[in-house]
């Protein structure tokens, strides 16, 4: 999270639902692996999935989401614990989940805002809540990775006329980026320097210089010191970068807090039965 080193990737419509993307992708997932996402990707059937492919995750939760409390059954655990058991799934064990809150700065706001993360990690000392916020911020590198793909690299229109082109075409700069991040954040892991800071932009001009040069054969050695110096910006900003209120600009608003309640006697009763069964 945080670099210009994508995994893998799914390629589909633009009405395709990312959480299915996702769900191709869990298989070619290393064991053990923390997945961080968004409020978009909460789901029963997608927690449960992930838990059996023996990956854990951090995922944060918004409005849309309800979960109980006091159900009734121990669980080994140093934090709040809640259970997630929608409507739908009441045949099936409920889930039960650690609740991290944090109180962070979003774009939405200056001030701290409360935000919620749900993760199957019950273990504190393996993921404090501090290293936790720390992780979930770094996944803004996620959306920064996608806007330096349409924008940096000018690929927010395909120029193919025929779909299978146009998909090859992007499956193929998908290729050319990953290999830019590769040279660009082995180079900045040769001195020692925070593959996070990578700017994509500068590594792109970087490049792009080497293969215009003359002498290509005796710029090549000094290729790597000078992608080891493609940083981002650290001087201290007297304005804002955001863009001013074009019409066209989605009008977003932050996740709200989930509903968290205590469990019913019916719903206590009703888990109780169904951990018999299974």
């Amino acid at each position: 999270m945080g670099s210009a080193l994508p995994w893998r990737w799914e390629i589909g419509r633009g009405l395709d639902s990312e959480r299915n993307h996702l769900r191709e992708m869990l298989k070619h997932l290393p064991l053990g692996s923390l997945l961080v996402a968004d409020a978009g990707f909460t789901g029963f059937e997608l927690f449960k999935e992930m838990a059996r492919t023996h990956l854990s995750f951090l995922i944060r939760v918004g409005a849309s989401v309800t979960l109980l409390t006091h159900l009734g059954f121990e669980v080994e655990r140093q934090g709040d614990i809640v259970w997630l058991w929608p409507g739908t799934q009441r045949k099936q064990v409920p889930l039960p989940l650690r609740l991290i809150r944090l109180k962070v700065k979003t774009k939405w706001s200056r001030d701290r805002q409360a935000m919620y993360l749900l993760t199957n990690v019950f273990d504190y000392e393996r993921l404090p809540d501090e290293v936790a916020g720390k992780f979930y911020q770094m996944r803004w590198g996620v959306e920064l990775f996608y806007r330096s793909f349409k924008r940096t690299l000018d690929q927010h229109k395909l120029r193919s006329h025929a779909p299978q082109q146009a998909e090859e075409e992007l499956h193929w700069a998908l290729t050319a980026m990953l290999l830019l991040g590769l040279m660009s954040v082995d180079a900045l892991a040769s001195v020692q320097r925070d593959p996070c800071q990578l700017s994509v932009a500068e590594a792109l001009r970087t490049v792009r210089h080497a293969m215009l040069t003359n002498d290509r054969w005796r710029y090549r050695g000094d290729l790597r010191k000078r992608l080891a110096q493609a940083l981002k910006d650290d001087y201290q900003r007297r304005s804002s970068k955001k863009a001013r209120d074009w019409p066209h600009k989605k009008k977003e608003s932050p996740p709200g807090p989930p509903k968290i309640r205590p469990a019913k006697p019916n719903e206590i009763a009703r888990a109780k039965r169904s951990y018999k069964v299974a």
